[in-house]
């Protein structure tokens, strides 16, 4: 089946249970970085997810960029249907 992991097609045939949450993390790097804050608020959650897609989609020429940028929004959209 085309070099997909098993467990990507099982979880194409039901339904799967996720957790959302945000975090804010700061510091110099992403290493050295530390949280300053976690919210499982599903108001937050939304909010955010609401925020980041009013921003334009990130325009490429390359398809794996593209599709990273696809999946990205629908993972976005997700979240505001499943607060609906």
């Amino acid at each position: 089946m085309g070099g997909f992991p098993a467990y990507y097609l099982k979880a194409q045939s039901k339904e799967v249970s996720v957790s959302q949450f945000v975090a804010l993390y700061s510091g110099a790097t992403v290493n050295s970085s530390e949280i300053l804050a976690l919210s499982a608020d599903p108001r937050i959650v939304r909010d955010f997810a609401a925020r980041l897609l009013e921003q334009p989609p990130k325009i490429s020429e390359d398809p794996a960029v593209v599709s990273i940028e696809e999946g990205r929004r629908r993972a976005l959209e997700v979240v505001l249907d499943e607060g609906a």
